[in-house]
């Protein structure tokens, strides 16, 4: 699919990671051809179908087609020219986990991503400072940790960018086109500082995701489980390790354990 322009697999039921093989659809990334060449592309194709050799032909398919897509929040309708132009991959609203593959940071020419409403882990690739065509990104609604990548301020097309409602932290990036994005596209992450809301910074602030992430993996049933488990252990061998060594604890013990077993026999007796 090399010359695929736009990918949508909406609100469907997919599941499983992202494929990392997309940098290879040529349309997407830094080897994309221009308008004219794919005016050509497109003449090839009719022509080869019809047999003629009318451009006025070409142009009244390519102004007929239309597509709707939606886009920056809402519904758009893409048709002429500037549907040739359209690139758009939008995965949304399905049970996608793992991480978001580094190699989408090459789809150089990619104008609109949408990744909202999944189950992606991990941190937003810092792969994604090459998608300087990028208009509209939304990571919106998984579970992304991590801070948002400093390098993100150049990407200068953005004027739809969404991380609302992952576990980000962090101050927010707000130099370039990241000072016109209002609190909305950030809540739902209550460790980020700094404009557009209103918490501020500090070291405090910086420190504190870590130690939270710290609790957070002490309190996982594996540990509780882990230091029971290693805890038995370790209090089996060190009461036997000191009989095995001790002679004459061994010997009390023996006695001990003797004395119980004929109190036990002697109960049993009376109740026969």
């Amino acid at each position: 699919m090399k010359t695929l322009q736009v990918f949508d697999v909406s609100y469907n039921r997919l599941s499983g990671g992202i494929p990392s093989c997309l940098d290879n659809i040529t349309f997407w990334n830094k080897s994309s051809r221009s308008v004219a060449y794919w005016k050509t592309y497109i003449t090839k194709l009719v022509l080869q179908h019809r047999n003629i050799f009318i451009e006025e032909d070409v142009q009244s398919i390519i102004a007929a087609e239309a597509l709707p897509l939606f886009i920056k929040n809402r519904f758009y309708t893409f048709q002429g020219n500037p549907l040739l132009m359209m690139t758009s991959i939008d995965l949304s609203s399905n049970q996608l986990t793992c991480s978001i593959p580094s190699e989408i940071g090459e789809l150089s020419q990619l104008l609109f991503l949408n990744l909202s409403d999944n189950s992606l882990i991990g941190s937003i690739p810092i792969s994604f400072r090459n998608l300087r065509s990028m208009e509209s990104l939304d990571l919106s609604h998984n579970k992304l940790r991590g801070k948002i990548p400093s390098e993100l301020v150049g990407l200068t097309s953005l004027s739809i960018f969404s991380v609302a409602y992952n576990y980000l932290f962090g101050r927010i990036p707000f130099e370039n086109q990241f000072s016109t994005f209002t609190s909305q596209y950030y809540e739902g992450n209550p460790e980020f500082c700094g404009d557009p809301l209103p918490r501020k910074c500090s070291t405090a602030n910086q420190s504190e995701p870590k130690e939270k992430e710290g609790i957070r993996m002490i309190d996982h049933p594996f540990f509780f489980y882990a230091f029971v488990t290693v805890s038995y252990a370790l209090g089996f061998w060190a009461f036997f390790g000191i009989l095995i060594i001790k002679k004459n604890w061994r010997h009390k013990y023996n006695r001990v354990v003797d004395g119980y077993i004929e109190s036990l026999f002697e109960l049993l007796s009376k109740y026969r």
